[in-house]
């Protein structure tokens, strides 16, 4: 098995936002040829999971990616709230490095291929989008009416009285909000409004 690493140096794209890339990179003999791109997301300065995307790649006569594999690639890079500024500076930068290692290799129609990327993230302030879908998930399944004892209590996001025929959520440590709040809340910020403790 062939394999090459390139460093590149921090990227500073937006306000606020700090990346460092690395790229690794696979070839190796296959009778069934595959072409695989993966992107890793570790982001240093929050408590999130890290984030592993899959996805197959394509590339041109000149051995870049293909355009239908960059719009993949900023989608899901998008999708995990980068900006489309960043997404797209991210993707021509996995295109050139593709469009490097491809063009020397020799016999390329018969090696699987497999393109590395390594993102690390310095932004604090990032928000993990799968985290925010399993909260938002668990929210519109656990919302109910509220009790008589919860009854004009203050949903503390918008700070207006809870009543009969409203949707409520309740957290842990018995934190009670409208549904609608709590929902666009977590949109901006995972954490519940009162006791800053992670919404899962």
């Amino acid at each position: 098995m062939e394999h090459q690493t390139l460093h590149l140096y921090p990227i500073y794209m937006e306000p606020y936002q700090e990346y460092a890339l690395t790229f690794g990179f696979e070839a190796y003999q296959a009778l069934e040829p595959k072409r695989n791109l993966t992107i890793n997301i570790t982001r240093i300065n929050t408590n999130q999971t890290n984030i592993s995307i899959n996805l197959k790649f394509s590339t041109n006569d000149s051995h870049y990616l293909t355009d239908f594999t960059i719009g993949v690639m900023e989608s899901m890079l998008i999708y995990h709230d980068m900006s489309i500024h960043s997404a797209e500076r991210i993707a021509e930068s996995a295109s050139t490095f593709a469009h490097t290692e491809l063009e020397h290799l020799t016999n390329y129609e018969e090696r699987s291929v497999h393109i590395i990327l390594y993102l690390t993230e310095y932004n604090p302030h990032s928000i993990h989008r799968i985290d925010i879908d399993i909260a938002t998930t668990n929210l519109h399944s656990d919302k109910r009416i509220p009790s008589l004892m919860e009854e004009n209590e203050i949903c503390k996001i918008c700070m207006g009285k809870i009543v009969s025929d409203d949707s409520i959520n309740e957290l842990q440590y018995y934190h009670i909000y409208h549904h609608q709040c709590i929902v666009d809340w977590i949109r901006m910020n995972i954490r519940c409004p009162t006791c800053r403790a992670t919404i899962s």
